[in-house]
């Protein structure tokens, strides 16, 4: 008997999006963006992460970083600010990288990370061209 093509096509669809639904079921697979700067010690595959796995202090300061940044991107008061900070993020992620294994450079890096975050998470958050997040409406001043 021969099988249906749109019955083999959905079969093999299927097979092919089991392993990513259990992923999404369990939480792993791709991060958002609210996740960058985590370094997740069982995928680690650059020598900075390898570095920063070896060493408890640079893993504290991981994780300050981390919560402070996850932390700010939740409370952004509009897209266009997340997409700063994020951008940021990266860039920042890039020179942390360019340590390699080095403690001292990665350390540097962590505790001005750190300072640059703690400022902007005290300077007052203002809707960007007064505008929020939430509603397409303008600002009252």
């Amino acid at each position: 008997m021969q099988k249906s093509w749109s019955r083999l096509t959905f079969a093999n669809a299927f097979r092919r999006a089991l392993p990513f639904a259990a992923m999404a079921m369990f939480g792993v697979g791709a991060a958002t963006a609210a996740d960058a700067g985590s370094v997740y010690c069982s995928a680690a595959s650059k020598p900075a992460e390898f570095a920063i796995c070896n060493s408890e202090d640079l893993q504290v300061l991981d994780s300050r970083v981390s919560e402070l940044y996850k932390s700010q991107y939740a409370t952004s008061v509009s897209i266009l600010s997340q997409t700063v900070l994020t951008r940021d993020h990266h860039k920042w992620l890039a020179k942390r990288n360019d340590c390699r294994a080095n403690f001292n450079c990665l350390e540097k890096y962590y505790v001005k990370r750190l300072s640059t975050l703690a400022k902007s998470a005290k300077s007052p958050r203002q809707p960007i061209a007064g505008f929020t997040r939430f509603t397409a409406e303008k600002v009252d001043r």
